[in-house]
């Protein structure tokens, strides 16, 4: 807010000019003019803006016998949702958690209805590249079914095991840019990861500790995610 004193050139001034607006006030003429707004809204939080309304859209056009099926679901696995409102919200919740996970990934969708519980637990998620030169790293995670899209976000943990909880995400790997990787089973699904998975994660002082989290879609079509994973490139 601006106050304008006026001399013999302008003697009023009244009304909207662009964005700003004059008027007359007991102190005298005030012009008002918003101020501009500055995003301070990061890439991954854009983009976890955009996933999330397209989440939300994709419910709004599931038809009842969708909507109820989510629905049972939610009763099904959760006590807390008994009640049918409550179990429609906790049904649309889920729903959301479980289609961002595609959009996150790029994992294509072959229905909306699920044939089973849609999430899976992933107990593990961990990559180490113990060679940055040309060894290749290693990327187990504990889940029930074989995976068809993981993506990996690090953020640096220069106190590991001392995890801060705080900077930007960077995502340094996604498996479709590997066509040729190979998943095996086992206690712990795993797979060799190649040296330029790590590209992004590099150059750094060796050893380097990083925070992970990962999303990953099933061949079976469940998802699951995890914020509790480590990286680290060792010497």
């Amino acid at each position: 807010m601006a106050k304008i004193i006026l001399s013999g050139l302008v003697s009023d001034l009244r009304g909207k000019l662009g964005g700003a607006v004059a008027q007359v006030s007991p102190g005298g003429l005030v012009l008002r003019v918003p101020s501009a707004r500055k995003t301070s809204r990061t890439p991954y939080q854009s983009r976890a803006g955009e996933i999330l309304a397209l989440s939300v859209a994709d419910w709004q056009a599931l038809d009842t016998e969708a909507r109820t099926l989510w629905a049972s679901i939610a009763r099904a696995y959760s006590p807390d949702a008994a009640g049918v409102g409550l179990a429609v919200a906790k049904g649309r919740s889920d729903f959301i958690r479980w289609r961002s996970a595609f959009y996150e990934t790029g994992a294509p969708l072959v229905s909306v209805l699920p044939a089973s519980f849609p999430f899976d637990s992933l107990g593990l998620a961990a990559a180490v590249l113990t060679d940055p030169d040309p060894a290749d790293g290693l990327l187990a995670l504990a889940l029930s079914a074989e995976p068809r899209e993981v993506m990996l976000w690090a953020r640096p943990a220069p106190y590991y095991p001392y995890l801060s909880g705080r900077g930007p995400w960077t995502r340094f790997f996604r498996s479709s840019a590997f066509p040729a990787l190979v998943w095996t089973p086992g206690e712990y699904w795993s797979a060799a990861l190649p040296r330029a998975a790590f590209d992004p994660l590099l150059p750094r002082p060796v050893p380097s500790y990083w925070e992970m989290r990962a999303t990953v879609v099933t061949v079976a079509g469940t998802v699951a995610r995890s914020d509790t994973g480590a990286a680290a490139v060792l010497a």
